[in-house]
């Protein structure tokens, strides 16, 4: 077996530019199909640098796994085959943020893939199929400088990192909880075993699917905090804790989801207290739309309740009936207008006919209606 100890000084001289001459190498062989039904994701690499892929492990709070080769080295050749290529190793990859890390550009192919239902063509690297030459060459400086140990890596290298850990003074290496850097080959199990345990630790992890749709939801939280919206703002917190209650999203979710419900009722809180004879149309109007805003959340049934009870107060009742009327009456209005801007004349008219009712004589919405059907008033 013959290993590579890669020093500081020869990383440098090790690295050619992406445009130098290509060195290709072996493919690495498709993953096997996934079992229907199973909760997996495709394996696919990270594509981004080093930060980035710290960043989006520790958001999803899954390992980050950092597989490195060195070009040409006898044993980092054979890692395609033994690790990169094994479907058990995939399958568990998917669970982590992956960086395949090596130093040359290699010959390019072209790969055609079905995307959202449309084929679409790009080259790849022969080797690492599932990107680029510039993705897998992308963070080879960074990973040295992170993860040497006293200036050198031993290639090939296998490293499982908990981002959530402190990084040491001089390297990342305290985040470090398990790496296989004897310049061997590190058996599946070992490798899988290593990124379990720290999975086990960490919780539950998000896949990348949604991670992309609990980052809008936190997105859209923080907007709707920011504009008092608290249904909404509401609404986006629970959609995050309704899939993981580990990780950095759940926490923020957990902190602000009850201010938002606070917030809430607050606000509902306030509207009733602005219920006044001869003063309740923005309030009630308010608490009207803060019912149809709210009719998926938790306070839903209670927020009908206190309708309910609003509606029985008798200070207010003739106030309430009164909106009732008119608002019932403007989306007859509405609806009319609307057939007719579509030429359906007759619809528009059967409509009119409702309004023109002596129920909602007196409405703004009656009065408009005389004057634009004056034939079908009484």
């Amino acid at each position: 077996m013959f290993s590579t100890v890669l020093s500081a000084c020869l990383s440098l001289l090790l690295l050619p530019s992406a445009s130098g001459a290509s060195a290709p190498g072996t493919s690495a062989s498709r993953a096997m199909s996934q079992k229907k039904g199973a909760k997996v994701e495709e394996y696919q690499p990270f594509r981004g640098t080093l930060a980035e892929a710290r960043t989006m492990a520790r958001e999803r709070n899954v390992p980050l796994l950092v597989c490195m080769t060195l070009e040409g080295e006898d044993e980092s050749d054979n890692y395609d085959a033994a690790i990169l290529a094994d479907a058990g190793f995939r399958q568990r990859a998917t669970g982590t943020v992956i960086l395949v890390s090596n130093n040359v550009p290699h010959a390019t192919r072209k790969l055609t893939q079905v995307i959202d239902g449309e084929k679409v063509t790009r080259e790849v690297c022969s080797r690492y199929p599932e990107g680029s030459c510039e993705d897998h060459m992308r963070t080879w400086d960074e990973l040295y400088f992170a993860y040497a140990v006293k200036g050198e890596l031993r290639l090939p290298e296998t490293i499982v990192i908990d981002v959530n850990l402190k990084p040491g003074v001089d390297s990342a290496n305290n985040q470090v909880t398990w790496r296989f850097s004897t310049g061997g080959l590190p058996s599946v199990s070992e490798i899988t075993g290593a990124v379990g345990r720290l999975g086990k630790k960490l919780g539950q992890g998000l896949t990348r699917a949604e991670h992309a749709a609990l980052a809008a939801h936190l997105a859209r939280g923080r907007i709707m905090t920011k504009a008092r919206s608290w249904p909404d703002a509401w609404r986006a917190w629970l959609a995050i804790l309704a899939v993981t209650k580990d990780g950095p999203f759940a926490a923020e979710a957990a902190a602000e989801a009850p201010l938002a419900e606070a917030g809430l009722r607050a606000e509902i809180a306030a509207l009733q207290e602005r219920l006044q004879p001869g003063e309740i149309n923005i309030p009630y109007g308010r608490l009207l739309e803060l019912e149809q805003e709210c009719a998926d959340l938790p306070i839903a049934k209670d927020l009908n309740a206190q309708l309910r009870k609003v509606r029985r107060r008798k200070d207010i009742r003739d106030d309430i009936e009164r909106f009732e009327l008119e608002r019932e009456a403007e989306k007859l209005w509405s609806e009319a207008v609307d057939f007719a801007t579509q030429g359906e004349a007759r619809k528009a008219e059967r409509v009119a006919k409702k309004l023109l009712k002596k129920k909602y004589a007196g409405t703004p919405a009656y009065e408009r209606a005389r004057q634009r059907w004056p034939e079908l008033a009484d």
